[in-house]
């Protein structure tokens, strides 16, 4: 069918057939709530993903005025869906049926509609993914360097890529690649495109102080001319003239040249003043120089007017001025906003001499870039907020979108914001419309977005969010979100928790601390499934240089919980009485472990050490020497240490992160195992030699290396296959099981303090181990699918894999496989990892289904 139903529905539109047009509104909605999910999945392995959106875009601009809000919604519903799973289409589309599913927000009609197709097997708890946010499009991990740009019509989104050897252009409609643009000259370090958007050009620095400056010709990005220019080793810093004759390019970090580019002549230079350094420039103009340009430094503003011989004198300019972040000219070209110091935002015109109006000062710091917007009243920033819109004519913030933080933001002139993410190169395409109905996004719930959570044992989790206002504080019971009381709504500006505070205890206790030294404790009312407050202990507030402190909170044996914030102090939970206070030497801000049942706590120290410290005693009873580990600067971010002794760090130094374990009966490392970031938790799990991360459980043996060597080796081959794991890149995640993929997880949302997976410990004690063979899962042990032995059946497993239902069907043949050194099990008898001669699974399970049917056991 395709996509021209659509075509067919939009023509018999144009008909004024009232019944027949009625009877179309209700085909349209029974294939959307019926068909649509299939249609997506079959357009996706089709590779038209690209035409399915631009299909569901004409039925929607059809539809426009045309029907009810019922169907107009459902179709709007469908058509975000489809942008929202992109990248799913592309590049795993069966996983339309669970990831896409799953990660769709609770009140989408789509996922009402097709909720049965979900895997019940996996509970994926996302509290901030309740209703369809602003975002059209996310590209994750497409960007190496913080530049995108629109191109002049907005129908497309320039970024450098993740290997900053090509350039990208993405179609801004339906988030597709529509040219890769390969660099002339090694890595890609600046672009931008002609006014008029027939060229672009792109920077590629082959060495420190000199670049290649390359021009393309578009749509079809042949390179037409390339010349060699001096460029500043700080940044890339261009903008091409108006008229697309000039080009102006930070040379230096104090000075500006002009190019023309049909020459290829460099015609003037201008320079900022004595230690100010270029940190931004725009083409503008005045009343008497049509053509001037912009210099923005981190001292001064000035504008430069330029002749007819392209030579440049100064106009105006305005020192002393603090340090910009970031700038943006109008469209217009008459104005600059500026955000200064971390905390100002500022308007500069300009006539016969620079005029300022202060706009708006900030609590909040990091704001990276900024972008005009729409009527030229307004602006876009960006930073460790998200995004915020604010209206310069007004003086006032006029939308919010809270979320990741953004490093980049665009306007395009089909009024969408493009922004690239602070940490993962993540490619965001909004809907300025979709912002700016939300005019106060602080009101509403789903507006809210988690700053930490943890997990309980018995499978409840606590959650920290904030909705801009105020913290607040959230458990999930069996699926079920509860709100705990409000303690700080009524408290003075500023409060919030403490997030490291979190903290589980015994019978479904749970802490948590605020910033002005409260300690509040729940507990879990069985005959009422909520929780309540029992308890508020009262401590030493945190304020000024103090909150670097990692104040903890843990619950020990039955009946005290440990305050740990310089001090060590135990309370009675009954009575709520400070039974006994210990001091340990160490320094506030060190990374620390919990203390083990019989008294120990193990911290980091100056980043060389790790100390093992008997509470009871009040003395050291061992010392790790971090620099064993062959490493300059050790970050400790997570610390565990249990009754056993067994001791583990989550760390990172200049280059890598790794986890290391060692063994506190004798102050060795036993091994060291290198990781993609960060884990959320570490806790070991006994009897066995395993460590749960929260990102998978590891498997660790004893085996001792020596003072000189301690392997580092990659976790990758050293996850317990019988636990689910998350395997992560720049590009993608995925929930794995074994070497099998599970779960698409949607990269921007892979944030080690805002994800961790929770695995039922009793039911996978009892499990045996599969491993996958191209495609299919076989008992790890004997390598069949129907395993006696073992009590286990995996047919219905790979039935459910290639999309079919379960029948009573004859086992697959075991495979005549061999695992190698990197963990891949081979066929035997061709040596390949995915040979279909002897692993084609898929057409003996089709066979193997059709005797079942012959036989009438289907």
């Amino acid at each position: 069918m395709g996509v021209y139903w659509v075509d067919h529905f939009c023509a018999w539109l144009l008909t004024d057939d009232q019944h027949q047009n009625s009877l179309c509104y209700t085909m349209i909605t029974k294939f959307l709530e019926n068909k649509y999910h299939y249609w997506l999945e079959a357009m996706s392995l089709l590779r038209c993903t690209s035409e399915a959106i631009k299909a569901m875009q004409r039925l929607e601009d059809k539809l426009e005025g045309r029907v009810s809000d019922e169907l107009k919604l459902l179709v709007k519903d469908a058509l975000r869906f489809a942008f929202t799973h992109r990248t799913i289409m592309d590049v795993a589309p069966l996983q339309l049926y669970d990831s896409a599913l799953i990660f769709t927000p609770q009140l989408s009609k789509i996922k009402e509609c097709f909720n049965q197709e979900i895997n019940k097997s996996i509970d994926v708890f996302s509290p901030n993914f309740q209703r369809w946010d602003a975002c059209l499009q996310t590209i994750p991990g497409i960007a190496h360097k913080a530049m995108c740009e629109f191109s002049p019509d907005g129908g497309h989104v320039a970024t450098i890529n993740s290997n900053a050897d090509s350039l990208l252009l993405m179609d801004a409609s339906t988030g597709c690649l529509v040219k890769s643009i390969e660099s002339p000259g090694g890595r890609l370090v600046g672009f931008t495109f002609y006014p008029s958007g027939d060229h672009l050009v792109t920077l590629s620095g082959e060495t420190r102080y000199e670049a290649k400056l390359s021009i393309f010709h578009l749509p079809n990005g042949e390179c037409s001319k390339s010349f060699r220019v001096p460029k500043s080793r700080r940044s890339a810093i261009l903008s091409v003239s108006p008229d697309g004759k000039l080009l102006a390019i930070a040379s230096g970090d104090h000075t500006v040249d002009i190019w023309h580019m049909a020459s290829e002549t460099k015609t003037d230079s201008c320079h900022v003043m004595p230690g100010s350094f270029v940190k931004y420039i725009a083409w503008t103009h005045t009343l008497s120089h049509p053509q001037a340009l912009l210099i923005l430094g981190s001292d001064d503003i000035s504008i430069w007017a330029l002749d007819t011989t392209h030579q440049t004198s100064k106009l105006m300019s305005l020192t002393g001025i603090e340090h910009p972040n970031a700038a943006t000219v109008s469209r217009d070209r008459t104005c600059c906003a500026v955000f200064h110091g971390w905390k100002e935002l500022v308007l500069y015109s300009w006539g016969s001499s620079i005029t300022v109006q202060k706009i708006a000062r900030f609590d909040h710091e990091n704001v990276f870039d900024a972008s005009w917007i729409a009527d030229d009243r307004s602006i876009a920033l960006c930073g460790i907020f998200g995004i915020e819109l604010w209206d310069l004519e007004a003086k006032r913030r006029v939308a919010q979108v809270r979320g990741d933080a953004a490093e980049t933001i665009c306007y395009g002139r089909n009024r969408q914001l493009a922004s690239l993410g602070l940490r993962n190169g993540t490619l965001k395409i909004w809907s300025l419309d979709t912002i700016l109905s939300h005019s106060e996004p602080t009101t509403q719930e789903s507006a809210s977005i988690v700053k930490a959570f943890i997990t309980s044992p018995s499978g409840k989790v606590a959650v920290i969010s904030n909705n801009a206002k105020f913290d607040m504080l959230s458990i999930a019971v069996d699926g079920r979100f509860h709100h705990l009381p409000k303690t700080l709504q009524n408290s003075p500006r500023g409060s919030y928790y403490k997030i490291e505070s979190l903290a589980f205890g015994h019978d479904d206790y749970f802490a948590v601390a605020t910033n002005s030294g409260a300690i509040v404790v729940f507990k879990f009312g069985h005959d009422t499934g909520l929780y309540y407050r029992e308890r508020r202990i009262r401590e030493y507030p945190i304020y000024g240089s103090l909150r670097k402190i990692y104040l903890t909170i843990q619950f020990w044996g039955q009946e005290q919980i440990i305050i740990y914030n310089g001090y060590m102090n135990f309370w009675d939970l009954k009575t709520g009485k400070c039974l006994r206070k210990v001091s340990i030497p160490h320094r506030y801000e060190d990374r620390r472990s919990t203390i083990t049942a019989d008294g120990r706590i193990a911290w980091g120290e100056d980043y060389s050490q790790v100390v093992i410290w008997d509470i009871m005693c009040e003395k050291e009873t061992q010392r790790f020497d971090l620099h064993v580990l062959q490493l300059d600067v050790v970050v400790i971010s997570t610390i565990s240490f249990d009754s056993s002794g067994m001791l583990a760090i989550s760390a990172r130094d200049f280059d890598q992160k790794f986890i290391a374990i060692g063994n506190a009966n004798d102050g060795t490392w036993i091994r060291r195992y290198s990781l993609f970031d960060d884990v959320p938790t570490m806790t070991f799990l006994t009897p066995k030699q395993r460590l749960d991360t929260g990102f998978g459980v590891l498997e660790y043996d004893m085996e001792c290396g020596n003072s000189k060597d301690i392997p580092m080796l990659t976790a990758k081959g050293h996850w317990d296959p019988r636990y689910l794991r998350l395997s992560y890149s720049k590009s993608e995640a995925w929930l794995m099981k074994g070497s099998r993929r599970v779960l698409w997880i949607p990269c921007q949302d892979v944030d080690p303090k805002r994800f961790s997976i929770q695995t039922d410990l009793e039911t996978v004690d009892s499990v045996m181990s599969t491993v996958e063979i191209n495609d299919a899962v076989f008992c790890q042990e004997h390598l069949t699918e129907i395993c006696e032995d073992c009590s286990v059946d995996l047919r219905e497993e790979n039935d459910a894999f290639y999309g079919f239902d379960s029948v009573e069907r004859d086992a697959i043949e075991s495979p005549h496989a061999s695992i190698n050194h990197d963990g891949v099990y081979m066929c035997k008898k061709h040596d390949s990892a995915t040979c279909n001669q002897c692993f084609g699974w898929k057409k003996k399970i089709i066979k193997a289904r059709m005797d079942a049917k012959k036989a009438g056991r289907a």
